[in-house]
């Protein structure tokens, strides 16, 4: 009798203490839960700012890098090579401007309103500029040059008004002229980027 009274009265107190550590655990994990929870969405949210700062940043960088390019190619500014050169410069071009860009503004938007320099797909744009096609090609020449000397390679068409071209007519003339030039560079060029 006296050994089931021990024995019965063992069982109560590994029960009561297999309740309290299993009540332990579960409010321990429980807690543990709740902060990595915290911590995620606070980490989350940290990385969420930052990415919105970083794409922000990038579109302005963008933006002024188009300016100065529409700027040179229509003629508003006579900004000569350095000029063009200091802004790209000062801006870091290590990443794709079309894949932050392209988040923020759709396809077919007017990009510089003084400049008339609209974006028609991906990476690629359209400046209108009143002048002939020898200082439109002269104009493209220079931005060129400013480019290449940042290790930056682009394909241009310029396309000149005529009497009987519609303004699409004049688009589809100048993107045919442009992917002459892209088959010419790439015909020069390894088409991989060396690192």
């Amino acid at each position: 009798m006296v050994n089931k009274k021990r024995v019965g009265m063992m069982m109560a107190v590994t029960l009561l203490i297999g309740v309290l550590l299993f009540c332990s655990v579960f409010f321990l994990v429980r807690r543990a839960n709740r902060e990595i929870t915290q911590r995620s969405f606070d980490e989350l949210t940290t990385a969420t700012r930052q990415i919105a700062k970083d794409f922000v940043d990038t579109a302005n960088a963008d933006q002024t890098i188009l300016s100065a390019m529409a700027e040179l190619i229509a003629g508003h500014d006579e900004r000569d090579n350095d000029a063009v050169l200091r802004i790209m410069k000062s801006f870091s071009l290590s990443e794709t401007f079309v894949s932050t860009v392209a988040l923020l503004r759709p396809d077919g938007t007017l990009l510089l309103t003084d400049g008339g320099l609209y974006r028609i797909g991906g990476d690629e744009f359209v400046v209108f500029s009143k002048a002939d096609a020898a200082v439109c090609e002269a104009r493209m020449q220079a931005v060129s040059s400013a480019l290449a000397a940042q290790d930056y390679s682009i394909s241009y068409g310029i396309a000149a008004q005529r009497v009987s071209a519609g303004l699409g007519d004049l688009v589809r003339e100048a993107d045919e002229n442009m992917l002459k030039d892209k088959r010419r560079y790439y015909a020069e060029h390894d088409r991989r980027r060396p690192r």
